[in-house]
């Protein structure tokens, strides 16, 4: 969220910094609410100032629809054919590691 809170606004800017530069992100769990604004313009903005596509999307929760799925890959701007999704929650993902 929105905070002049210096540890807040450093965070904020570490994922802005990361998701800027990622080859790979990792989405564990989060259902993206419609309330969740701020994070979804951070991740827009973030994704536009990338000088080329984010490779690989892993995408982890439990029995999401597949919109879900497709909502997350518009957002990173993240061919389909990249996304890699695990709906049967994350005990299975961590299993798989």
């Amino acid at each position: 969220k929105r905070s002049e809170l210096s540890f807040v606004k450093a965070s904020r800017e570490a994922e802005s910094s990361a998701l800027a530069s990622a080859d790979e992100v990792v989405v564990i769990g989060w259902s993206v609410p419609e309330t969740d604004v701020d994070q979804v313009e951070l991740i827009e903005q973030a994704v536009r100032a990338r000088s080329r596509p984010i490779r690989s999307l892993t995408i982890v929760n439990r029995n999401a629809p597949q919109t879900y799925f497709d909502r997350l890959a518009r957002l990173f701007q993240v061919d389909s054919r990249l996304l890699r999704p695990h709906n049967s929650g994350f005990l299975d993902f961590a299993a798989g590691l």
